[in-house]
């Protein structure tokens, strides 16, 4: 997908935001299913703490893409090379909204990590994610952003 922008240069950067946890239509249920034991570490999960509606940004996908393609530049000591690739920022959607713990589950250069984080960290208060019976809770989710040379 690309984003076409007034004002935007030849050597822009093109986002594209997917992944299993940030679908188009976020707000249809989740069906739950158990959790299992499988030592005496882990955790049994009650069906209610499942989410029912996952975390989503305040006016939708389209609205957290052109967020990120605003904020987002291109690293100057990347201008005369050819990387170009996805950076997968695993944040947590606490039950506030807020973004916090953001951290590189995939990197691509260290300058497109570094820019990733800086601007997911400037993200609003997204609409927190919840259970079954409305409650608010805390979810970790991928935002894969795509580096790309025009």
């Amino acid at each position: 997908m690309r984003i076409n922008l007034p004002g935007v240069s030849s050597l822009a950067l093109l986002l594209v935001l997917s992944s299993c946890e940030l679908l188009e239509d976020v707000e249809a249920p989740m069906s739950p299913e158990p959790c299992e034991e499988a030592s005496s570490t882990d955790i049994i999960c009650p069906i209610s703490s499942y989410p029912n509606y996952l975390p989503s940004y305040p006016g939708g996908h389209k609205q957290m893409m052109r967020f990120l393609a605003d904020r987002l530049e291109w690293p100057k000591e990347l201008e005369n090379s050819c990387v170009e690739g996805i950076v997968v920022v695993k944040i947590m959607v606490e039950k506030t909204g807020k973004v916090s713990s953001t951290k590189i589950a995939k990197s691509l250069h260290p300058a497109c990590d570094a820019m990733s984080i800086q601007v997911v960290q400037q993200m609003p208060n997204w609409l927190p994610g919840t259970t079954k019976d409305g409650t608010p809770i805390a979810m970790e989710m991928n935002l894969p952003i795509r580096f790309r040379l025009e």
